[in-house]
């Protein structure tokens, strides 16, 4: 086609080829994660919330980078007889434990 501008994508007749606009928008960049944040487990459970992962993935580097430890507690609600909340609380601290 006359007038086509050089470098232009063209069809088969010479026609410039007009590409729809990408109206996607991009994922946003999650904001840094603090380590060290509290971490959440599902209720009644020392199964972690996956929103805790990020954390303890931020902690873990933090620690491998410094080289340095740290002690866990775990807590569990009033909810319950002393022993299962005792008995929680350890197995929450359990479930996060880095190797």
């Amino acid at each position: 086609m006359p007038n086509t501008p050089a470098g232009s994508v063209v069809d088969g007749a010479g026609c410039p080829i007009v590409f729809p606009k990408d109206t996607t928008t991009k994922a946003a960049v999650a904001a840094p994660v603090a380590p060290y944040s509290n971490i959440q487990f599902e209720f009644d459970s020392s199964v972690l919330k996956t929103s805790s992962y990020p954390v303890l993935d931020a902690t873990s580097a933090d620690l491998r980078a410094t080289s340095s430890s740290l002690t866990l507690a775990g807590y569990a609600s009033s909810e319950g007889t002393a022993a299962h909340n005792m008995r929680l609380s350890k197995d929450r601290a359990n479930s996060v434990k880095l190797t």
